[in-house]
């Protein structure tokens, strides 16, 4: 066939669908998990479902499927920028198709990129000819997840115990924790203290870590940590900070007024680049400090925790925690 030239094929092929019990037509990109907002799913589609090894472009078809939020697709060739334009609009918790046709890019691939976090299935009807993709090139742009435990390369099948292994090593205390399923992408857990002796009876929410769960392999994360007696406010949730002094403010209430500011990489308690003790009150009232951020890794990930003190050490502070993104 010449270049340009439009192939049918004669059934269409379900190359993914990140649902749990997801199905495709050679088992790969299926049951995944949902495709976290502000990343890229790096797809094979030269080679499978009856696409030759040389296709130049394929005819997909995207559906987002339970959108967490208002958003966009944009379906591109791997190895290129991102466009852009979007390919499919939709809005939170309704499914929506589209077909688009999507240049085939290195390795045979294309970048599915979503804004919100969704889950994503792709169907292939058809290819055209033409010059072959690359053999190699740069992977689908996909930043660094913004996440607060673990690190991004550790792999946490079970939230309670990826949360109870949080508690421990960030607050030192014997973890208190219970999760709280809202689907198969993202819950809570929450945080307990003992109180003031071992009365089981006597324990009390503490705080919750809001948890995700993406990847293929299927890992949960912690994302943030909310409790009634402590906020930051600024720097804003997922926000990108530049290198150096970062201001931190919030509201905070609590034993003796204090409060502990700290800033340490995801995953890792003991690479802690700064902290501060300021006040607020026992009321809740505003509270600022100066962290030196200096040393973070410019383009990586840096979590914020402010927490009040109980006065007992064997007690989960109330807190909040999250992730910021530094410059590059």
């Amino acid at each position: 066939l010449p270049a340009g030239s439009y192939v049918p094929l004669s059934a269409p092929a379900r190359l993914a669908d990140t649902r749990t019990g997801g199905v495709t037509i050679d088992g790969s990109h299926a049951g995944i998990g949902a495709l976290l907002g502000g990343h890229a799913m790096q797809l094979p589609v030269a080679g499978r479902g009856g696409l030759p090894a040389d296709a130049s472009a394929a005819v997909l078809t995207i559906t987002a499927v339970g959108p967490r939020g208002n958003g966009f697709a944009t379906a591109h060739a791997n190895g290129t920028i991102r466009p852009n334009a979007s390919n499919l609009n939709y809005v939170a918790a309704r499914d929506v198709a589209n077909t688009v046709i999507a240049r085939v890019g290195a390795g045979g691939e294309v970048c599915i990129f979503t804004s919100a976090t969704t889950h994503v299935v792709v169907d292939v009807s058809g290819y055209f000819t033409g010059p072959p993709p690359p053999a190699a090139g740069p992977a689908c742009p996909d930043p660094q997840p913004l996440v607060v435990w673990p690190a991004t390369d550790v792999v946490l099948t079970d939230p309670e115990v990826m949360a109870a292994i949080f508690v421990e090593e960030v607050f030192g205390v014997t973890p208190l924790v219970s999760f709280f399923s809202f689907d198969d992408v993202i819950g809570e857990v929450a945080v307990n203290s003992p109180g003031d002796d071992e009365d089981p009876a006597t324990e009390f929410r503490a705080g919750s870590l809001v948890v995700h769960r993406y990847g293929p392999e299927g890992a949960w994360f912690v994302i943030a940590g909310v409790s009634e007696r402590a906020w930051i406010t600024s720097p804003p949730f997922r926000s990108t900070i530049a290198p150096g002094p970062v201001k931190v403010e919030g509201l905070a209430g609590g034993f003796e007024s204090t409060v502990f500011v700290e800033a340490f990489l995801p995953g890792d308690h003991d690479a802690q680049l700064d902290s501060k003790i300021t006040m607020s009150a026992w009321t809740i009232a505003p509270f600022s400090t100066t962290l030196d951020l200096s040393s973070a890794p410019p383009g990586g990930t840096v979590v914020l925790r402010a927490v009040t003190d109980t006065g007992l050490s064997d007690s989960v502070s109330d807190f909040s925690v999250i992730p910021v993104r530094v410059a590059s």
